[in-house]
């Protein structure tokens, strides 16, 4: 999943991989704690809140769990609890086998077009907070190879987008994002079975998304795709940020 939404700048605190992108997205701006830091918890969470600070950034530490468990009751957690850091952002990892989907034609009113790069279109169609992040995300995006970009189009109005992440047997769905005026027309839904035929037809055995626990609409719509919770994550700070 890194390699997805890769960072711009990194290091490593023995297994602990830490992230930053000037700030766009927690994924890239946290310190991804699994394995073994090499060094006693509480030194590794000063070389992490140190490294963030030199580059004017809150530390910010992804926890990894079990669904539904506690963040604050892991090794690490509990270490960062009694620090008084804040735990937020439940978020899903959800899994699945690419099914196996042949081409179909898309409909005469709504289609989805697939390309390598991202187009003038995709990035229409992109979120406002995105395009806010333009410079850093597309510099994030040269790092994703290979990738495919899905825009989907309403009576040839780009109306939304997705974008797959490909690498290591897996493909990654990331930025799923629809025009508020286009929502309720299963544009998202066709985006989703577009991202699993471009799978298909490319050999690609597994996928994987990252949503937020709370995103009641978009989970129901994965897991009536198939799609089921592997494990889930919350991000930890210090609560002075």
């Amino acid at each position: 999943m890194v390699a997805g939404m890769p960072p711009l700048d990194s290091a490593h605190v023995g297994d602990w991989l830490l992230r930053a992108a000037n700030g766009y997205t927690g994924r890239a701006n946290s310190v991804l704690a699994v394995g073994d830091p090499g060094v006693p918890l509480d030194a590794a969470v000063e070389q992490v809140v140190a490294w963030y600070a030199e580059r004017d950034q809150p530390a910010l530490i992804q926890l990894p769990h079990a669904t539904d468990a506690d963040p604050a009751a892991s090794t690490l957690g509990s270490v960062l609890a009694q620090q008084d850091w804040h735990f937020f952002l439940r978020t899903s990892v959800m899994t699945r086998r690419t099914p196996n989907s042949e081409s179909a034609a898309n409909g005469a009113a709504l289609r989805v077009e697939v390309s390598d790069e991202p187009t003038d279109d995709w990035w229409h169609t992109a979120s406002s907070r995105a395009l806010a992040h333009r410079d850093t995300l597309g510099r994030m995006l040269e790092r994703v190879r290979p990738a495919a970009y899905l825009t989907a189009y309403l009576d040839d109005r780009p109306i939304g987008h997705l974008r797959l992440a490909l690498a290591d047997g897996w493909s990654g769905v990331f930025d799923v994002h629809t025009d508020p005026a286009a929502r309720g027309r299963g544009v998202a839904r066709a985006l989703m079975r577009q991202a699993e035929r471009t799978a298909s037809e490319r050999r690609i055995p597994l996928q994987y998304l990252q949503v937020a626990a709370d995103n009641h609409a978009a989970v129901g719509l994965y897991r009536s795709l198939g799609w089921q919770t592997h494990h889930e994550y919350h991000y930890a700070r210090p609560t002075d940020h």
